[in-house]
């Protein structure tokens, strides 16, 4: 039995060293930074009814046969609460609030999955895999949800792994009960109804806070903001993002940032891209290969689209009859053209919708900057 404890603490640590080492060489090569967020099930199950068929599904077979497996085996944010709770004084009892929490990991799960299946809020940014990555790859914003998910695991040391977490809960909905398997089958008929009745209720709570966040969500005047390529529609963009920021660690151009406004608590920590630096390459796509929730779908160069580019003419040089065809001359997809218009009596400028990709080229070599920018992509 001693041996068998060592050898499972030994493979433990050794998965937890590996995502350490995961997690610091994809800040060097950007085609790792996709793991270790894409081994977890919730994410990988995310990423199907987004679209993406992952490898990682495979991870979702274990979890069925036997209860807790990833929780038991993989989880690097169980390994922490494991060495957290050897620390702790055993004699120490935990605090008499935390003593009868509800377990809503399930229904967190439950929500997480209906939502992403048809557009809506979920709670992908809980999972332990984006909680102990995100940090170190722009999502900062994690870093007190981790912290009290720490404090937790001080003061009683199971809590969030039995309780919160909705990947666990998610095992528990999907692993078959062990007593089906070992009890007189008086004794399994009776268990089987209750295992039902169980998922029953859990499937009539989701399917009302599901509607009422359908209807939240759908009354909301929302500010969308322009996502990286690849993007599905909203609001199934803000259900499949995971919050986790690989997409912008992995940008070479450095366009994507965090969303933080006071427009919609859904938006909180999404991606969003910007042409300060630059504009889109032509020739990138590494963040829809790198997401790994299915909220970036991963497509070929020639289906590339970011968005449409729009001309304010009045902001236009053009427009003060000052020759310039800055924005047309750069433009990759020749898809800028002027022509001459006799309603204002000048050249004007017209915008390709089937060749613009909205890569933003147009936006960095308009000589005019700041809020009055004749050129933007929506």
């Amino acid at each position: 039995m001693r041996q068998r404890k060592l050898g499972k603490g030994m493979l433990r640590f050794v998965i937890f060293a590996g995502t350490i080492v995961l997690m610091i060489l994809g800040c060097v090569w950007p085609w790792l930074a996709v793991y270790p967020a894409a081994w977890s099930p919730l994410l990988t199950v995310t990423a199907l009814l987004g679209g993406q068929v992952s490898v990682a599904l495979l991870l979702v077979v274990p979890c069925v046969v036997r209860r807790r497996f990833f929780c038991r085996t993989v989880c690097p944010l169980g390994a922490c609460f494991s060495v957290i709770g050897s620390i702790r004084r055993k004699e120490a009892r935990r605090p008499r609030f935390l003593r009868n929490f509800p377990k809503i990991g399930a229904f967190l799960a439950l929500l997480t999955l209906l939502g992403s299946a048809v557009g809506s809020f979920g709670f992908l940014w809980l999972d332990p895999l984006v909680l102990f990555a995100s940090p170190l790859r722009g999502g900062v914003w994690l870093l007190p949800v981790l912290g009290t998910a720490l404090t937790l695991s001080w003061l009683a040391p199971t809590l969030w792994c039995r309780v919160i977490c909705p990947l666990g809960g998610m095992q528990d909905v999907l692993s078959i009960p062990k007593s089906l398997m070992t009890k007189p089958k008086t004794v399994v008929r009776i268990e089987r109804r209750r295992h039902l009745l169980r998922l029953g209720i859990f499937a009539v709570l989701f399917a009302g806070a599901f509607e009422f966040l359908r209807r939240r969500t759908a009354a909301d005047a929302m500010s969308v903001s322009l996502r990286p390529p690849g993007a599905v529609s909203e609001p199934f963009f803000q259900a499949l993002c995971s919050r986790c920021g690989t997409c912008v660690q992995v940008c070479p151009t450095k366009l994507l940032t965090v969303r933080f406004d006071n427009t919609s608590v859904l938006n909180w920590g999404t991606p969003r891209l910007h042409f300060d630096p630059g504009w889109c390459r032509d020739d990138c796509i590494v963040c829809t290969q790198a997401c790994p929730s299915g909220a970036l779908k991963q497509i070929a160069l020639h289906e590339k689209k970011i968005g449409l580019a729009v001309f304010e003419f009045e902001f236009c040089r053009l427009y003060e009859d000052i020759e310039c065809t800055l924005c047309g001359r750069n433009c990759p997809f020749e898809a800028i053209s002027y022509e001459w218009s006799e309603e204002e009596y000048r050249r004007i400028v017209r915008i390709d919708a089937e060749r613009c990709t909205g890569c933003g080229r147009c936006i960095v070599t308009c000589p005019i900057k700041g809020a009055e920018r004749p050129l933007n992509v929506v």
